[in-house]
């Protein structure tokens, strides 16, 4: 009889199953975390391990054997019993003893018996949870510096409950509209006499004088008789309409760019080394990570391939491969 589904039956609800003579297998509960090394987020759950010094007779399968197959507590007992037999036989015999949906108990090269669980969660909470990717974001330099850029973050000074001061407001649109009108008034710009030359200031004593004059867009004003009216003032010198009529110019040409394109960023691949055991990837991966380097462990042909995942421009590239090179790997290469 196998009593492995009686087993996982009872590890559901007990921390501990021992089967007599030969050990117990003990649950040990684990909350949900983040494995950067495969990548995704585990939920929370509890594992199974073997303990070979539980090994006293409890009478706990016993008794699930006896209420599940509705024999009496002795003929389960026996049952047991004779399942406990199959198993150290085999064992001794150098086999390996399946548990179903459990794991497998065997003796190693060292002669100490060893217990490899299956992929099981035992928490009854977390039933039907899956592993969920966690796959990093590789964002760019260029991505990070329009983000941050203080253009794009904007602070609201408003208070939630700041009243609008409603009184000032039409106060300030009533001077707006009368300095408005004001200045589109013709008595103001022109005055009686409607002659610009009025605005010219004079200094009769000087040997050369520039007659400066303000001029405003005046409606129905002819500018060829303003500046014979400049040119017929006796006063006024080796004085024309071009020295009195002053523009502000701009000399300075277009600017040019002040920074150079940023060059695009690339994703390349380093890899460091392929291994055969899985634990000698991951000790490798943890160093990496601990450097600030993103782990890339690829399984191929076999081999367990570590790496590293790295954005950046070909210049800096080769500055991370002679890096990985002088501290890892000398023959550390890119992937094309």
């Amino acid at each position: 009889m196998d009593l492995s589904s009686n087993i996982k039956e009872l590890l559901y609800k007990n921390d501990c199953v021992i089967i007599p003579n030969i050990g117990g297998f003990v649950t040990q509960s684990s909350p949900a975390s983040v494995d950067m090394i495969e990548q995704v987020v585990v939920p929370p759950s509890k594992s199974v391990s073997f303990n070979i010094k539980l090994n006293h007779n409890d009478g706990l399968i016993a008794n699930h054997v006896a209420a599940q197959a509705n024999i009496p507590f002795n003929e389960a007992k026996i049952a047991v019993e004779q399942y406990c037999q199959n198993i150290e036989d085999d064992l001794f015999n150098n086999k390996i003893v399946h548990f179903k949906q459990l794991g497998k108990l065997f003796f190693n090269a060292d002669g100490k018996l060893e217990f490899v669980p299956e992929k099981c969660n035992f928490l009854i909470d977390a039933y039907g949870l899956p592993d969920l990717d966690c796959i990093p974001i590789l964002r760019n330099k260029k991505y990070l510096k329009e983000v941050l850029s203080p253009e794009a973050v904007t602070v609201s000074t408003v208070k939630p409950n700041a009243k609008i001061p409603y009184t000032k407001l039409a106060a300030a649109c009533l001077l707006i509209v009368v300095f408005v009108s004001f200045i589109y008034s013709n008595d103001w710009l022109i005055g009686p006499s409607n002659n610009l030359a009025d605005t010219i200031s004079e200094t009769p004593d000087s040997s050369t004088q520039i007659a400066t004059a303000t001029v405003l867009p005046l409606p129905n004003t002819n500018f060829i008789d303003t500046a014979e009216t400049i040119e017929a003032t006796p006063d006024v010198q080796d004085t024309t309409y071009d020295d009195a009529i002053t523009a502000p110019t701009n000399d300075k040409k277009p600017q040019l760019e002040a920074l150079e394109a940023e060059k695009e960023l690339e994703d390349f691949i380093i890899v460091l080394g392929a291994f055969g055991k899985k634990k000698n990837a991951d000790r490798l991966s943890k160093k990496l990570a601990a450097d600030n380097y993103l782990p890339d462990v690829t399984f191929k042909n076999g081999l367990n391939r570590v790496g590293v995942q790295i954005s950046c421009t070909n210049e800096e590239l080769q500055q991370h491969l002679q890096f990985l090179r002088d501290n890892y790997n000398p023959k550390a290469w890119i992937v094309e």
